[in-house]
This record gives C-alpha cells, sequence and structure tokens, in this order.
C-alpha cells in the first residue's frame, strides 16, 4: 500500500506538469515524465528485490530516488528545447517548431520560399536557424534528424518529387556538414499529394526523441 500511494503522489505532481508554450500547445514537462517513469521503474525493482515485508519502504525510497533522478535529466531536455523554439521565434518568427505529445518530437517547419534559393540551394537567410538546430542536434547527439520536403508546384508529380528529393538533400547536407558525430540526417522527399495541397510547399525538421 506504501508503494502505491507514493507511485500516486509521483503521478499526481506529473499530472501538474502540463504547461502551455507560445503557440498554444498544451505539454508535459519532461522532468515530469521523466520523474515519473525513472519512479515508477525504480520502485518496481525495489519492491521486487527487498526483504520479505520491506518491499513498500523498499520502492517507496527507490521511486523517490530515481525519480528525482530522471525528473534533472528531464528538466535538462525540456529546457533544451524549449530554448530552441524560443530562440528561432526571435531568428526568423515565420519558422515554426511544434512539439509532439509528451515532447515525443520537435518539427521545425520551414516555408519553401524562405527556405530555398532554389532546389538545390539552402537560403542563406535561412543559416542563422539551421545552425541552431545543428547546435540542438549537437547537444542530443543520439536524435537522428528527419528531413521532410513537400512541393506541389511541379508540372506533374515526378517533378515534384524530383525538387522535393533536391530540397531536402540540400537542407540535410547543410546540417551534415555543420554538424559533426552526429547522427546523419534522413531524406523524405514528398511532392505532390494533399499534405503539400493543404499545408503549402515547405521543408521540415523531424527529430525524435
Amino acid at each position: 500500500m506504501q508503494k502505491i500511494t507514493g507511485l500516486l503522489g509521483i503521478a499526481i505532481l506529473t499530472l501538474s506538469g502540463c504547461v502551455s508554450v507560445g503557440d498554444g500547445q498544451s505539454r508535459m514537462h519532461k522532468s515530469a515524465l521523466y520523474g515519473l517513469t525513472s519512479a515508477a521503474t525504480c520502485a518496481a525493482i525495489g519492491a521486487a528485490t527487498a526483504p520479505d515485508g520491506k518491499s513498500g519502504r523498499y520502492a517507496t525510497n527507490a521511486g523517490a530516488v530515481c525519480g528525482a533522478i530522471g525528473a534533472i535529466a528531464g528538466s535538462v531536455a525540456e529546457n533544451n528545447a524549449t530554448r530552441l523554439q524560443e530562440d528561432i521565434r526571435v531568428l526568423n518568427p515565420q519558422v515554426g517548431v511544434s512539439f509532439g505529445p509528451n515532447n515525443s518530437y520537435v518539427l521545425v517547419s520551414m516555408p519553401e520560399y524562405l527556405a530555398m534559393s532554389d532546389s538545390n540551394t539552402v537560403n542563406p537567410n535561412m543559416y542563422p536557424v539551421l545552425q541552431r538546430v545543428g547546435k540542438y542536434l549537437r547537444d542530443n547527439p543520439m536524435i537522428q534528424p528527419e528531413i521532410y520536403s513537400y512541393v506541389n508546384n511541379g508540372i506533374d508529380e515526378s517533378e515534384n518529387s524530383l525538387i522535393a528529393r533536391q530540397e531536402a538533400q540540400a537542407v540535410a547536407n547543410y546540417l551534415r556538414n555543420y554538424t559533426t558525430n552526429t547522427k546523419p540526417p534522413v531524406v523524405y522527399p514528398r511532392g505532390s499529394n494533399d499534405n503539400a495541397q493543404q499545408h503549402g510547399n515547405r521543408v521540415e525538421i523531424l527529430m525524435r526523441k
């Protein structure tokens, strides 16, 4: 019972860790998410390995310690992602930065006319934004960025796909040259489709946690 009570307390703190960011999104603090995950895992281990009759106390103690460690790690990651969003908003307000559920990913979305000088060349105005993304990747070397390009202005689908591939590759090449000792970007060109028609031509950088 003591173990359950401790975990319920951590869960309540976690649910209260949801925040609203500048673009109106509500999301959970990474400190809360990491803290709950770590606490639950360590509590289970503590209970399983405790002497007879002491599983509740061992679970609570283990959960508290691991929860605190997880919360610290999560807070660093949370601040990292939030700072990325704030910095890019200052560098170029037309570039969007959004978060997945429970911060499962960070998505940087650039309108094509801002991102590219042509299909093979990144617009120099985007260098500061891409360099800031590169810094985020260096700070999180386990993330492998995915580059998506949505194009719907070619004469046919094959041309759309070709332009999309060239644009995505150009952004990927810039990031690869700017960042070292990080996972290379993966390119996903998108030609004429409902997504491009609905949201317009753009280049996106998806960074999954």
